[in-house]
């Protein structure tokens, strides 16, 4: 029983932005105005307020559960003959629990559909859309003999726009009335939504007055400014509204439980969307996708899913806060929310997906939980104006895109627990210029870092094993890289190409392959000692070092490569140990400085021609 109660006053307090309606307005079915049941500001001691019955039946007017309205009595004992005050049924008609009421509400999913008046009290019935078909609709005026007594009939369209449906009013010489709301449904489509809609009216048979149209089209249906929902409506079906280029604001009944996908998807100029206390649990994949104009969302704290995309180009959407309720923040999520400044990520949260903040080129901070375990590739990449990041130390990879094009990211905390970067994590981060690199790090992708000007140097622990092609290429001001330890066994193709202010580099005897073109164009290299487990030099791999001076070059090496040092126009010393079988061509073209000495099999040749002879000459042996 306390378990009840706890959850009725849970109910509640979570509702209290209700609180502002008049008894009066119970006996009514219209809705009271400007409920904002979201609100957590409202204290009804610090406001002077006390909460009565009044209060508490605008609150159970929201529910759909029966249990619910059971449960909302019991938070105390003034409150438990809330139901017997009711003038209207809010939930599923019961005659014992709604012993007063003076119009009955027949909602979609009743457990028993009434045809006739259960009550001499009861003088209106109002089937709501989706409660009644055609058969229904024909045995209702048959048990009740309304065409027969020539009750009175009146229809009324709901609105300018057809779309928004009609209401059909009976009216019996006893003045009694049973009315019918007749609007459309949505449904998997648009095409089948308007031919239900059309269907039934045709069907019922209904007269319509002059001029007023007699079924609605696809023009009608995406010129909606607004909609009012079915009663107690549980789901808001795939593609419902895709395409409603009219439709400005939108209120999402506290009965819908999920919005399917591509339920909103291209409502171009809808601005609000608007939540009651609600049993929402989940967002369907690309609902809201493209809504260039929705600006702000309030998730609900009860959904516990937002699909794929759900939000994904709402060009104008500023701020979101994501319920503790949510555990992933699925695949391009939010990605083109170019508008997006302020991203609350609870602790909830385990796994970011793949792009699901790419393009959020307004986003300057985010706040990633220690619950995330996972980033997908390119979750943050392009978001221009992020300046500072701290990575969780629950991530152990860092994926390909992640931060790429990044170009206002300063600073960046990588923890212990990362052992992969992946290809161009961090790549075209323009004003990055601090990088820590953990001692858990295994593996830098391709490209990691590439493109980052504002580099100067860089510190490879001694963990690191591989480092990919192309990780530092084009990095402008680099000047000093020191490689710790002796794990690292590869550097990759192009890893520190036109790094054209490298200076100084260690390479330690552990590696064994550099890729080509791994020093191209570092201008101001000046000496290089090769490691020891070294077999080839590649092709380019210092072609153009302009300044490059010495070179030592191991007796482990065995082939020299195509171009391997083009253009280093300032060598001056470079060792060929006899070991060497093969020397690609052109592997010194443009080395034709006058101080140049090769030192091959003991002896010292002064320029490209006369060792290149002499070493011919020696494998020719």
């Amino acid at each position: 029983m306390k378990k009840v109660i706890k959850k009725a006053a849970v109910m509640v307090f979570s509702a209290m932005g209700a609180l502002l309606a008049v008894p009066a307005a119970f006996g009514s079915s219209t809705e009271p105005a400007n409920l904002n049941l979201q609100r957590r500001d409202v204290n009804p001691v610090r406001d002077g307020r006390r909460i009565d019955i009044a209060n508490m039946m605008v609150v159970g007017k929201y529910f759909s559960n029966p249990k619910d309205l059971i449960n909302l009595s019991s938070v105390a004992k003034k409150f438990r003959p809330i139901t017997d005050r009711y003038y209207y049924n809010p939930v599923r008609y019961n005659p014992k629990m709604f012993p007063n009421i003076q119009t009955l509400h027949v909602y979609p999913h009743s457990e028993k559909f009434p045809l006739t008046f259960p009550d001499q009290e009861i003088k209106t019935i109002i089937y709501f859309p989706g409660s009644f078909n055609t058969v229904r609709f024909k045995q209702v005026l048959s048990a009740n003999n309304i065409i027969e007594e020539n009750w009175l009939h009146e229809i009324t369209m709901n609105g300018e726009n057809p779309a928004l449906g009609l209401t059909l009013s009976y009216t019996s010489p006893r003045n009694e009335k049973i009315i019918f709301k007749f609007a459309p449904i949505p449904c998997e489509s648009l095409d089948l939504t308007i031919k239900k809609y059309n269907d039934l009216i045709s069907s019922c048979g209904l007269i319509f007055p002059p001029n007023m149209p007699n079924s609605i089209s696809k023009k009608d249906y995406r010129a909606l400014k607004s909609f009012c929902f079915p009663e107690n409506l549980e789901s808001i079906n795939d593609g419902a509204f895709s395409g409603c280029t009219g439709l400005e604001s939108v209120t999402i009944p506290p009965t819908v439980q999920d919005i399917g996908e591509f339920a909103f998807q291209s409502c171009h100029v809808l601005k609000n969307v608007n939540f009651t206390n609600p049993s929402l649990s989940m967002i369907g994949t690309c609902s809201f996708q493209n809504c260039r104009s929705l600006e702000k969302i309030n998730i609900p704290d009860t959904v516990s899913e937002i699909g794929a995309g759900a939000f994904e180009d709402c060009r104008r959407l500023n701020n979101v806060v994501i319920p503790n309720s949510v555990k992933k923040i699925k695949d391009i999520t939010f990605r083109d929310c170019h508008s997006l400044t302020n991203v609350t990520i609870p602790d909830s949260v385990k796994t970011i997906g793949i792009q699901a903040f790419a393009e959020c080129r307004s986003l300057e901070k985010i706040n990633i939980p220690n619950s995330v375990s996972e980033i997908g590739y390119g979750a943050f990449g392009n978001c221009h104006r992020l300046n500072n990041v701290v990575i969780p130390n629950t991530v152990k990879e860092i994926k390909s895109l992640t931060f790429c094009d990044c170009n206002s990211l300063t600073n960046v905390t990588i923890p212990d627990s990362v052992e992969i970067i992946g290809t161009q994590a961090f790549a075209i981060c323009k004003l990055l210029a601090n990088v820590v690199i953990p001692d858990s790090v295994k593996i830098l992708g391709m490209a990691a870092f590439c493109r980052c000007p504002a580099l100067e140097s860089i510190i490879i622990p001694k963990s690191v094993e591989e480092i990919g092609g192309s990780a530092f290429t084009s990095c402008k001001n680099l000047k000093n890289v020191t490689i710790n330890g002796n794990e690292v066994r590869y550097i990759g193709p192009r890893t520190f190409e036109s790094c054209v202010n490298l200076r100084n580099i260690n390479i330690p005897d552990s590696v064994e392959s550099i890729g080509e073109n791994a020093f191209k164009g570092c201008k101001f290299l000046s000496k290089i000692v090769l490691p020891r487990s070294l077999r080839v030099i590649e092709n380019y791999v210092f072609s153009d070092c302009v300044r490059l001076r010495e070179v030592v070059i191991p007796d482990s090496v065995v082939e020299i490569k195509t171009d391997t040092f083009e253009n280093c126009k300032r060598l001056e010393r470079i060792n060929i140990p006899t070991s060497v079988q093969n020397i690609g061509e052109g592997a010194f073209h443009g080395c034709d400085n006058k101080k140049l000495v090769i030192e091959f099999n003991g002896e010292e040749y002064r320029s490209v021609k006369s060792f290149m002879d002499a070493f011919n000459s020696f494998r020719a042996k």
